[in-house]
């Protein structure tokens, strides 16, 4: 399909003490780029949750630390024919990856692989339940070895119903 996104020229690197580089890019207001509003202001605290999320898992899979990278900027997705404006939040991280048998498996209410004690394997499980409640979708790219890309896409408020 024909994709096109808000690109952003700045970027801010974060560190924490366990050497995780969180490398967020800011795509400025998508308004004013698209003429389109972003995600609908009910979708925003749904947003952050699944950031939020994403984030963790990303900082876990990289036990000797690793850079995150995070956009967020427009896309037009093609349905049925017709352009769909979607935010796309990425979360990209340079960690252990995983094999296709995990893939498989981690929307799954209480899957993880963490350590007991560690994780509830909730956290992906309700990001694709929201992410389909509010007419979004997860795609998700990873292989050992090679980190992981989550993406995102939140219906603008143009097509949110």
């Amino acid at each position: 399909g024909s994709d096109r996104a808000a690109h952003t020229g700045t970027s801010r690197e974060l560190s924490d003490p366990a050497g995780h580089h969180f490398v967020a890019g800011r795509t400025d207001s998508i308004r004013r780029r698209t003429g389109r509003a972003g995600v609908p202001g009910a979708y925003r605290p749904t947003a952050r949750m699944v950031h939020r999320n994403l984030l963790s898992n990303a900082r876990d899979a990289m036990p000797e630390g690793g850079t995150i990278r995070v956009t967020i900027d427009q896309f037009d997705q093609i349905e049925e024919g017709r352009r769909v404006p979607y935010v796309r939040i990425q979360v990209i991280d340079q960690g252990e990856g995983m094999s296709e048998t995990v893939r498989d498996r981690i929307f799954d209410p209480f899957f993880t692989t963490k350590p007991l004690g560690q994780g509830t394997g909730l956290g992906l499980a309700i990001v694709q339940q929201v992410a389909n409640y509010v007419g979004g979708q997860v795609r998700v790219r990873s292989e050992l070895g090679g980190g992981s890309t989550f993406e995102i896409l939140l219906p603008c408020v143009s097509s949110a119903h």
